[in-house]
């Protein structure tokens, strides 16, 4: 049997914020998926919509 298992994770993404504007979003998808792999060593990440849709306000412009 296999156990469903919830985590809860604040992922830091202050080293956003030393990239470039137009390259914020990119930079943010980037280091939630490497975060993702790195502490569910996994190789695939999937990112939720709602998510992905609120980086992505205020993204590349």
């Amino acid at each position: 049997m296999s156990q469903e298992l919830e985590r809860v994770y604040t992922i830091p993404l202050g080293k956003v914020l030393l990239s470039q504007s137009q390259h914020r979003a990119v930079r943010a998808i980037n280091m939630i998926k490497e975060f993702a792999q790195h502490h569910m060593k996994v190789e695939t990440i999937k990112i939720d919509e709602e998510l992905s849709h609120q980086i992505w306000a205020r993204g590349v412009r």
